[in-house]
């Protein structure tokens, strides 16, 4: 139920150009059906919240996907997949070889798309590189 109230008070920022948050007084007759949902005076800082807390495990997850792009794939390298463990630096080279097609211009929009999960966009190989190793840590812990 709470899934259902939150898209419902966060839809309208999704929307593109000109979102806001809807008040109040838009959701009311859905709201007070959810034992969960906020009352009017905190809703403002409870839609603020949850969206703030959406998009940061959205975020996380394409840093997770850029890992396992890292890790598994085959379009930025001729490097075998990793398959066992990698905290101990066996990752260096995979890393190295994302870093460098990430810092260049990435000729697909895979490439695109992680360089951009990643916030590489106008960094260095070795800036990214150390993104990537980092990126890479927080995901085998």
């Amino acid at each position: 139920m709470q899934a259902a109230l939150i898209l419902l008070a966060l839809a309208v920022p999704w929307a593109g150009e000109g979102a806001r948050y809807l008040t109040y007084g838009e959701v009311r007759d859905v709201a007070v059906q959810f034992a969960e949902a906020p009352e009017e005076p905190a809703w403002e800082a409870w839609t603020r919240e949850t969206d703030k807390e959406i998009r940061q495990r959205v975020a996380r997850g394409a840093e997770d996907s850029v890992t396992n792009l890292l890790l598994y794939g085959a379009s930025f390298t001729g490097l075998p997949r990793l398959a066992g463990p990698f905290e101990a630096g066996g990752a260096g080279p995979r890393i190295r070889a994302l870093a460098a097609a990430l810092a260049g211009t990435p000729d697909s929009e895979r490439l695109r798309t992680a360089r951009r999960a990643i916030g590489g966009a106008g960094k260095s190989a070795a800036e990214i590189e150390k993104i990537l190793a980092a990126n890479l840590a927080r995901f085998a812990s």
